[in-house]
């Protein structure tokens, strides 16, 4: 069973975190009415410039593949990032 300190530290990740607030954002994005479309742009927006920071902060390239020494867990975590990343782009 995992201890307390690398649960922790695995949720302090920030491609957990970047994977976290990218299906927020879409969920969010979901949840505003059509008619608001400029709420939803402005959503969009910010969703999209805190998953930048947080892919920024964690020194990841979303156009860059990644290297291959990531477990398989951070290279699953690393990969649904950048495609969150570039679905809140488009």
């Amino acid at each position: 069973m995992p201890d307390l300190t690398s649960i922790m530290s695995w949720l302090a990740s920030p491609l957990l975190q970047i994977t976290l607030v990218g299906l927020a954002g879409i969920v969010v994005w979901r949840l505003i009415p059509a008619r608001f479309a400029n709420v939803r742009l402005v959503v969009q927006i910010v969703f999209f410039l805190t998953m930048s920071a947080l892919l920024l902060r964690g020194r990841i390239v979303p156009y860059e593949s990644t290297t291959g020494d990531e477990l398989p867990a951070g290279t699953l975590l690393i990969g649904s990032a950048k495609v969150l990343w570039w679905v809140h782009l488009a």
